[in-house]
Protein backbone atom coordinates (compact mmCIF):
# COMPACT_ATOMS: atom_id res chain seq x y z
CA UNK A 1 0.00 0.00 0.00
CA UNK A 2 1.13 3.22 -1.08
CA UNK A 3 0.36 6.39 1.35
CA UNK A 4 -0.98 9.15 -0.66
CA UNK A 5 -2.15 12.12 1.02
CA UNK A 6 -4.72 14.58 -1.35
CA UNK A 7 -4.91 17.59 1.18
CA UNK A 8 -4.41 20.62 -0.82
CA UNK A 9 -6.13 23.95 -1.88
CA UNK A 10 -8.09 24.46 -4.77
CA UNK A 11 -8.95 28.38 -4.72
CA UNK A 12 -10.96 30.17 -7.44
CA UNK A 13 -11.68 34.11 -8.19
CA UNK A 14 -13.17 36.16 -10.40
CA UNK A 15 -12.66 39.82 -11.11
CA UNK A 16 -15.23 41.96 -13.44
CA UNK A 17 -14.90 45.45 -14.34
CA UNK A 18 -16.75 47.46 -16.69
CA UNK A 19 -14.55 50.01 -17.70
CA UNK A 20 -17.13 52.05 -19.82
CA UNK A 21 -20.67 51.38 -21.18
CA UNK A 22 -18.86 50.43 -23.78
CA UNK A 23 -16.46 47.95 -22.36
CA UNK A 24 -16.02 45.46 -19.49
CA UNK A 25 -13.43 43.89 -18.54
CA UNK A 26 -13.40 39.71 -16.74
CA UNK A 27 -10.80 37.75 -14.89
CA UNK A 28 -11.32 34.17 -14.18
CA UNK A 29 -8.60 32.11 -11.97
CA UNK A 30 -9.40 28.11 -10.81
CA UNK A 31 -6.95 25.11 -9.54
CA UNK A 32 -8.99 21.91 -10.09
CA UNK A 33 -8.22 18.32 -9.36
CA UNK A 34 -9.03 15.51 -12.01
CA UNK A 35 -8.89 11.80 -10.10
CA UNK A 36 -8.87 8.79 -12.25
CA UNK A 37 -11.76 6.61 -12.96
CA UNK A 38 -12.59 2.83 -10.90
CA UNK A 39 -11.63 1.91 -14.86
CA UNK A 40 -8.15 3.61 -15.15
CA UNK A 41 -7.14 2.33 -11.28
CA UNK A 42 -8.36 -1.39 -11.51
CA UNK A 43 -4.79 -3.54 -12.38
CA UNK A 44 -6.85 -6.52 -13.80
CA UNK A 45 -5.86 -7.10 -17.44
CA UNK A 46 -8.52 -6.59 -20.30
CA UNK A 47 -8.14 -8.52 -23.65
CA UNK A 48 -8.64 -5.85 -26.70
CA UNK A 49 -6.92 -8.66 -29.65
CA UNK A 50 -4.73 -11.49 -29.03
CA UNK A 51 -1.79 -9.53 -28.77
CA UNK A 52 -3.42 -6.15 -27.04
CA UNK A 53 -4.41 -6.04 -23.26
CA UNK A 54 -5.19 -3.08 -21.46
CA UNK A 55 -4.74 -2.50 -17.99
CA UNK A 56 -5.55 -0.30 -14.93
CA UNK A 57 -2.77 1.53 -12.71
CA UNK A 58 -3.44 1.26 -9.27
CA UNK A 59 -0.98 3.86 -8.55
CA UNK A 60 -1.83 6.84 -10.52
CA UNK A 61 -2.05 10.20 -9.03
CA UNK A 62 -4.33 12.91 -9.42
CA UNK A 63 -3.81 15.45 -12.03
CA UNK A 64 -3.84 19.62 -11.08
CA UNK A 65 -5.03 21.97 -13.45
CA UNK A 66 -4.52 25.32 -13.18
CA UNK A 67 -6.48 28.02 -15.88
CA UNK A 68 -6.38 31.78 -16.26
CA UNK A 69 -8.68 33.38 -18.36
CA UNK A 70 -9.15 36.94 -19.74
CA UNK A 71 -12.24 38.27 -21.36
CA UNK A 72 -13.22 41.61 -22.82
CA UNK A 73 -16.62 42.41 -24.07
CA UNK A 74 -17.16 45.61 -26.33
CA UNK A 75 -20.74 46.76 -26.40
CA UNK A 76 -22.19 42.69 -25.77
CA UNK A 77 -21.52 42.40 -29.14
CA UNK A 78 -17.93 41.52 -29.59
CA UNK A 79 -16.21 39.71 -26.72
CA UNK A 80 -12.44 38.56 -26.64
CA UNK A 81 -10.66 36.06 -24.58
CA UNK A 82 -7.26 35.03 -23.66
CA UNK A 83 -6.94 31.45 -21.80
CA UNK A 84 -4.01 29.39 -20.51
CA UNK A 85 -3.86 26.32 -19.02
CA UNK A 86 -1.02 23.94 -16.89
CA UNK A 87 -1.60 20.51 -15.71
CA UNK A 88 0.80 19.19 -13.79
CA UNK A 89 1.13 15.20 -13.38
CA UNK A 90 -0.86 14.00 -16.02
CA UNK A 91 -1.75 10.90 -17.17
CA UNK A 92 -1.41 9.70 -20.60
CA UNK A 93 -1.73 6.14 -22.63
CA UNK A 94 0.97 4.59 -22.66
CA UNK A 95 2.08 0.86 -24.57
CA UNK A 96 4.41 -1.53 -23.34
CA UNK A 97 5.61 -4.61 -24.51
CA UNK A 98 5.94 -7.54 -22.04
CA UNK A 99 6.86 -10.74 -23.74
CA UNK A 100 4.59 -11.09 -27.02
CA UNK A 101 2.25 -8.97 -25.51
CA UNK A 102 1.30 -5.10 -25.83
CA UNK A 103 -0.05 -3.50 -22.65
CA UNK A 104 -1.96 -0.34 -23.02
CA UNK A 105 -2.08 1.47 -19.62
CA UNK A 106 -1.95 5.03 -17.98
CA UNK A 107 0.84 6.44 -16.54
CA UNK A 108 1.45 10.04 -14.43
CA UNK A 109 4.79 10.75 -16.92
CA UNK A 110 3.99 14.61 -18.00
CA UNK A 111 2.54 17.96 -17.34
CA UNK A 112 1.01 19.77 -20.37
CA UNK A 113 0.13 23.32 -20.75
CA UNK A 114 -1.88 25.20 -23.68
CA UNK A 115 -3.01 28.86 -24.77
CA UNK A 116 -5.92 29.55 -27.01
CA UNK A 117 -7.60 33.15 -28.07
CA UNK A 118 -11.06 32.94 -28.90
CA UNK A 119 -13.23 35.97 -31.00
CA UNK A 120 -16.76 36.59 -31.10
CA UNK A 121 -19.11 38.73 -33.02
CA UNK A 122 -23.23 38.52 -32.53
CA UNK A 123 -24.73 41.79 -34.19
CA UNK A 124 -27.49 42.26 -36.07
CA UNK A 125 -26.44 44.29 -39.68
CA UNK A 126 -29.98 45.29 -40.68
CA UNK A 127 -33.10 44.35 -38.76
CA UNK A 128 -33.77 41.32 -41.16
CA UNK A 129 -30.19 39.85 -40.99
CA UNK A 130 -28.36 38.42 -37.81
CA UNK A 131 -25.03 37.44 -37.43
CA UNK A 132 -23.07 34.83 -35.32
CA UNK A 133 -19.43 34.20 -36.41
CA UNK A 134 -16.54 32.89 -33.99
CA UNK A 135 -12.73 32.29 -34.49
CA UNK A 136 -10.43 30.50 -32.42
CA UNK A 137 -6.99 29.41 -32.32
CA UNK A 138 -5.09 27.04 -29.97
CA UNK A 139 -1.51 25.84 -29.18
CA UNK A 140 -0.78 23.08 -26.64
CA UNK A 141 1.77 20.46 -25.45
CA UNK A 142 2.61 17.69 -23.23
CA UNK A 143 6.11 17.12 -21.94
CA UNK A 144 7.55 15.14 -19.45
CA UNK A 145 10.29 11.89 -18.82
CA UNK A 146 9.43 8.03 -19.76
CA UNK A 147 10.93 6.61 -16.54
CA UNK A 148 14.56 6.07 -17.96
CA UNK A 149 14.47 6.61 -21.48
CA UNK A 150 14.54 10.23 -21.75
CA UNK A 151 12.55 13.31 -22.85
CA UNK A 152 8.98 13.28 -24.43
CA UNK A 153 7.20 16.16 -26.07
CA UNK A 154 4.10 16.64 -28.38
CA UNK A 155 2.69 20.30 -29.59
CA UNK A 156 -0.30 21.10 -32.15
CA UNK A 157 -1.93 23.80 -33.12
CA UNK A 158 -4.85 24.70 -34.82
CA UNK A 159 -7.02 27.39 -35.43
CA UNK A 160 -11.08 27.80 -37.01
CA UNK A 161 -13.91 29.37 -37.37
CA UNK A 162 -17.92 29.41 -37.79
CA UNK A 163 -20.30 31.59 -38.34
CA UNK A 164 -24.23 31.52 -39.25
CA UNK A 165 -26.43 34.32 -40.79
CA UNK A 166 -30.39 34.77 -39.71
CA UNK A 167 -32.34 35.96 -42.14
CA UNK A 168 -36.24 36.94 -41.35
CA UNK A 169 -37.59 36.86 -44.83
CA UNK A 170 -41.00 37.71 -42.74
CA UNK A 171 -42.61 37.46 -39.56
CA UNK A 172 -42.87 33.31 -39.66
CA UNK A 173 -40.44 32.45 -42.03
CA UNK A 174 -36.51 32.96 -41.51
CA UNK A 175 -33.87 31.22 -42.66
CA UNK A 176 -29.98 30.12 -42.00
CA UNK A 177 -26.60 29.88 -44.01
CA UNK A 178 -23.54 28.64 -41.64
CA UNK A 179 -20.65 27.54 -42.28
CA UNK A 180 -17.36 25.99 -40.15
CA UNK A 181 -14.02 25.65 -41.08
CA UNK A 182 -10.47 23.74 -38.63
CA UNK A 183 -7.43 24.17 -40.12
CA UNK A 184 -5.31 20.83 -40.35
CA UNK A 185 -3.89 19.89 -37.03
CA UNK A 186 0.00 21.05 -36.67
CA UNK A 187 1.54 18.24 -34.54
CA UNK A 188 5.25 18.16 -33.15
CA UNK A 189 6.80 15.00 -31.92
CA UNK A 190 10.04 14.90 -29.96
CA UNK A 191 10.25 11.43 -28.38
CA UNK A 192 13.16 9.00 -26.49
CA UNK A 193 15.27 7.10 -29.06
CA UNK A 194 17.50 4.39 -28.32
CA UNK A 195 20.75 6.82 -30.11
CA UNK A 196 19.46 10.09 -28.44
CA UNK A 197 16.39 12.22 -30.07
CA UNK A 198 14.37 12.41 -33.43
CA UNK A 199 11.50 14.72 -34.32
CA UNK A 200 8.85 14.09 -36.47
CA UNK A 201 6.31 16.65 -37.97
CA UNK A 202 2.82 15.29 -39.05
CA UNK A 203 -0.26 17.04 -40.50
CA UNK A 204 -3.68 15.65 -39.27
Amino acid sequence: MTPSSYLNFFPSFALTNNFSKNHSFNLNYSRRINRPSYQDLNPFEYRIDELTYYKGNAFIKPRYTDRLKITNTFKSVLTTSLSYYYTSDDYNNISRVDGNKIYNTLENFSNSKGVSLNISLDTSIVKWWEINYNFFAQKSSIFGKFKGEGDYNVANQNFGFNGSNNFKLNKSTTFEISGYYRSRLDLCKQSPRASGYWTKKEII
